[in-house]
């Protein structure tokens, strides 16, 4: 008995040494750090999402006064960078060093995450060059009608709850997903609060501890994680997109339709990689092999930008009307230029929404204030020198604290109010480069940043030229924002009531 104790005594103590072992990373290599404390690394609640990553980061960004400081998640040394400089060089100027993003290692089972943000090396750069197109100025404006089409559901919905209130979270993120189904997939999709792709949405954003403790254990044992066929969402939502894809693929490949959107352009992407072509890159002399693009991973595309719409976009807008009910002032100056910008055009058009300065300033505080993901990350591919010195190393992981940054008053003074004088032709310049940073830069950038932005106005002219929006006894001040997530979400939605304009 006493052997059979000893000898779990001493595994337990060899697997404890060997948990810690990375512990010591960054005091090896000379960088200030955050501890790792428990088995969870530097702070718990940031992996456990019992608290606002944003909030989490932020703590310990503000503990440190140097270029970047070193953080554990579970055994993973990340490099957090404070020093805008330093990101321009991950982000653009050696963005050959920095090329991916820390992802989660996937067994090939679990296709609903080849999906382009999790992407790496070639991969990534053939699939972004195929898809950029669909979100070209000209492709945007040729599905404009579109848009503003999607316009007529989500006002029919307010009409009904006209001076009532409002979960606005959950009307914009029916639009939304009208929109996206629509103009990205030619499909007619029912977005009541009892469909299926509202229950699909809700599960694909829902982190429940299973789901948490899937992606703990992959971020813990990359290497074993991506040998093991454990998916990390419900089975759901494979079947969902992959149907959904399947269906929309067959019908128009029998039928000969051609609609031009997103759908069309994976279907040729599609047939090209069966008939084995490869993409010649303008900036390269070398012929890539496009990735295989099978429905899988047509459905992967689907499922990323469908998320991306239920739930990232919505809330912008959300923030957005939450900020202009709570500052009826600014509220007033944004109507008055949707008023004379629609009355020069006669409707809702894509140029006049291009003439509209004012709302352009009104969302990119809303994203300053509220940005979409609290960080991003990088990988280094390729050993590098910082300017200081520092020594990077391949395999080094990086992350960018979007949240920390945008609400640091040495870049933004007082932070915490809503002013999108910020973004004035007067002010714009002022702010320091790579602090603001809502949808990334660099070729890493958001490839769908002017699709979510015009929807954005759209959907925000659409509420405003007909509704003052204002705050309701239910109306949460301040706004607790959602832990178990990855991204910026309210936690428990936002109440506002809309009263018709006279």
């Amino acid at each position: 008995m006493l052997f059979v104790v000893f000898l779990l005594a001493v595994v337990l103590f060899l697997v404890y040494k060997w948990w810690t072992s990375v512990y010591s990373v960054w005091d090896r290599r000379g960088v200030q750090n955050v501890p790792a404390r428990t088995p969870l690394g530097s702070d718990g609640r940031f992996t456990l999402l019992t608290k606002y990553q944003g909030y989490t980061l932020n703590e310990m960004y503000q503990k440190f006064s140097s270029p970047y400081f070193g953080i554990y998640l579970i055994r993973s040394p990340f490099l957090v960078i404070k020093n805008p400089e330093i990101i321009s060089i991950i982000l653009t100027k050696e963005f050959s060093h920095f090329r991916n993003r820390q992802f989660l290692k996937i067994h090939q089972n679990d296709f609903i995450f080849q999906h382009l943000f999790n992407l790496g090396d070639d991969k990534w750069k053939t699939t972004r060059g195929k898809m950029q197109s669909t979100f070209s100025s000209s492709k945007l404006r040729t599905m404009f009608p579109l848009f503003v089409k999607c316009t007529e559901n989500l006002m029919s919905a307010l009409l009904e709850k006209e001076g009532d209130t409002i979960n606005m979270k959950q009307a914009l993120a029916s639009f939304t997903t009208d929109l996206t189904c629509k103009t990205l997939f030619g499909l007619e999709a029912d977005t009541n609060c009892d469909s299926e792709v509202t229950r699909i949405g809700k599960i694909a954003t829902d982190f429940n501890l299973m789901i948490l403790l899937k992606i703990a254990v992959k971020l813990a044992f990359p290497e074993i994680a991506q040998n093991i066929p454990i998916k990390v969402f419900s089975t759901d939502i494979d079947k969902f997109f992959l149907k959904l894809v399947t269906e929309i693929v067959d019908y128009r490949e029998k039928n000969n339709v051609k609609v031009h959107d997103f759908m069309d352009l994976l279907i040729q992407l599609k047939n090209r990689s069966k008939n084995g072509e490869e993409k010649k890159f303008e900036n390269g002399n070398i012929n890539i092999q496009s990735q295989d693009i099978t429905l899988e991973v047509m459905a992967a595309q689907c499922f990323f930008l469908f998320n991306a719409g239920f739930e990232n976009s919505s809330s912008i807008q959300t923030y957005c009307l939450y900020e202009l009910a709570l500052k009826p002032e600014i509220q007033k100056t944004l109507q008055d230029e949707i008023d004379k910008c629609l009355k020069k055009h006669g409707e809702m058009t894509y140029e006049a929404l291009k003439e509209m300065n004012y709302l352009n300033m009104v969302i990119s505080e809303t994203m300053r204030k509220y940005p979409i993901l609290p960080f991003v990350t990088r990988v280094c591919t390729s050993p590098l020198t910082f300017p200081d010195g520092f020594q990077v190393e391949k395999g080094d992981q990086m992350i960018l604290p979007t949240w920390s940054l945008q609400h640091d008053p040495q870049y933004f003074p007082d932070p915490e109010k809503f002013d999108p004088e910020r973004f004035s032709e007067q002010n714009k310049d002022s702010i320091v480069p790579y602090t603001y940073l809502p949808f990334g830069e660099g070729p890493r950038m958001c490839l769908g940043m002017r699709f979510g932005q015009l929807q954005m106005k759209v959907g925000l002219v659409s509420i405003l030229r007909k509704y003052n929006v204002e705050p309701t006894k239910d109306t949460e001040i301040p706004l607790t924002l959602k832990a178990r997530a990855f991204s910026t979400l309210p936690d428990k939605g936002v109440n506002l009531k809309l009263v018709c304009r006279s």
